[in-house]
């Protein structure tokens, strides 16, 4: 079983993972989980790479001015406000 997917059924066939990666700030991974085989194509992961250049711009930009030589603040703020926490 592929770590932190425990507890899902394995049901699918196609894994595609994406670092939300920021200069200074690793702020996660996006997985994206397809029940077909082999069904990302590169199409696909060039939407998906400027979906999560995007997102990290956003996540960083969450509190403007909390920045100092381009590193968050408050990395951990960001994270709980994405997932409803904070």
């Amino acid at each position: 079983m592929r770590e932190g997917f425990a507890g899902i059924p394995q049901a699918f066939r196609s894994l595609l993972q994406l670092p939300l990666r920021g200069l200074h700030y690793d702020y996660g991974m996006l997985h994206l989980l397809k029940a077909e085989p082999h069904t990302f194509d590169r199409e696909d992961l060039s939407i998906l790479q400027t979906f999560t250049s995007q997102a990290v711009l956003s996540i960083e930009n969450l509190e403007p001015g909390a920045h100092v030589a381009g590193k968050p603040a408050h990395p951990g703020r960001a994270e709980n406000r994405l997932s409803g926490a904070g």
